[in-house]
């Protein structure tokens, strides 16, 4: 059973009038404009802070950071409780557990940031090798504070912290380079689907792999038997090698990236497809600009965030719109197009209409057959929608 506390022993901030109906639901986030921030501007960024309603009751526990939009990140809704070491240890252990239950192999999204109750803190895991992404104040007070939990825990051979994220900024915290703890490989050899993989934990983007479009991978490569495939963005190579292990007659993966093409090719190498698969390193918008060949029968198509804040929104919806344009057109007629984005900013509807739109500049029709999220490894929070952020959808084209 968890301790309790004395809500008089931590600094409070006190919520203006008008939030106090919102408060009601079981939000995670509070926005500065929320609070009395005269009040709370000289609580240190980091701190465990009482949340308080208009009327001076307590009504939740919460991380502080007065530099933030998102000044206060709850952990309970409870104010009373004491979220010592062992409250961290259950909620690790419910996460492990989640993930042990429904995940044989030993590599996948271990803490899901605010889904998982661990507020701006990400955690991907490699067998014995960990990656931790400390995206808020929040997570760096938690990280300080509850290491030896997740040492006793998971007894990691060794853990890459990475605080490179772009959203660091929004807290007002540092880009600084990885800081690795105990043993780190420079390359992690890792499975997905019963294939080998590779990925850059020090180096490579976000924590080195993406292991939330598992299932979509999976699903995508049972349609490419005796298929000619186009991988747009193809990165590490994870849907490109699962579409040569369904049985596809060659594969082209496109990548800016020198390193993720290599890490690729080395996948293709490890589960004996390199046969089947070409890499070309190249912009993807420019390789379907000057496509000049009599199609593929399915093309994939992963992109980075067009949309990485709200003021990219119609700009992102353009770019989408001309790759769905662009990438339907090199489809053979009766092929696929699998298309997805991971842009939190744009709601599955909007993505949708930019799909139509481009099959309509592409003088193309479709229909859906598949629509698909992140795995179970990256849980969704009822109240936070932007924990709902990847979006994949398969069409067939005519």
């Amino acid at each position: 059973m968890l301790k309790e506390m004395s809500v008089l022993t931590l600094p409070s901030i006190t919520l203006l009038p008008a939030a106090d109906k919102r408060r009601h639901a079981d939000l995670p986030w509070i926005y500065a404009n929320e609070i009395n921030m005269t009040q709370a501007k000289l609580i240190p960024a980091g701190s465990l802070v009482i949340v308080l309603n208009s009327r001076q009751q307590p009504i939740s526990l919460a991380y502080f950071n007065p530099h933030s939009l998102i000044c206060g990140r709850v952990i309970s809704h409870q104010p009373n409780i004491n979220p010592d070491s062992r409250f961290w240890q259950e909620r690790l252990e419910q996460a492990l557990y989640l993930r042990q239950h429904a995940l044989k192999a030993p590599f996948y999204r271990l803490i899901h940031a605010e889904a998982d109750g661990f507020p701006g803190m990400i955690i991907d895991r490699f067998d014995h090798q960990f990656v931790v992404q400390l995206n808020t104040t929040a997570s760096e007070t938690l990280w300080r504070e509850h290491q030896q939990v997740f040492t006793t825990i998971l007894s990691p051979h060794g853990i890459v912290l990475r605080r490179d994220s772009p959203s660091r900024e929004l807290e007002g915290l540092p880009i600084v380079p990885p800081e690795i703890i105990g043993k780190n490989d420079a390359i992690v050899r890792l499975q997905e689907n019963q294939a080998w993989f590779f990925a850059n934990l020090t180096h490579g983007q976000k924590t080195g792999w993406f292991f939330d479009q598992r299932d979509h991978r999976r699903w995508v490569a049972q349609l490419c038997r005796d298929k000619t495939v186009l991988d747009c963005y193809c990165f590490s190579g994870g849907f490109s090698v699962m579409a040569a292990l369904g049985g596809a007659k060659n594969v082209i993966g496109i990548d800016r990236s020198a390193e993720a093409l290599e890490l690729a090719a080395m996948a293709a190498r490890e589960n004996k497809v390199d046969h089947l698969c070409t890499w070309q390193q190249q912009d993807v918008f420019r390789f379907l600009e000057g496509y000049q060949g009599t199609g593929f029968d399915i093309v994939i198509v992963d992109p980075p965030a067009f949309i990485k804040s709200k003021r990219d929104f119609y700009a992102g919806c353009r770019g989408y719109r001309k790759l769905a344009k662009l990438a339907a057109a090199t489809v053979k007629p009766g092929g696929y197009l699998f298309f997805a984005s991971c842009s939190h900013h744009l709601p599955p509807s909007e993505l949708l209409q930019q799909l139509r739109h481009g099959l309509w500049e592409s003088k193309r029709d479709g229909k859906i057959i598949y629509y698909g999220q992140a795995g179970l490894d990256h849980p969704v929070h009822p109240a936070l929608p932007e924990t709902a952020y990847l979006k994949g959808y398969m069409l067939h084209i005519f």
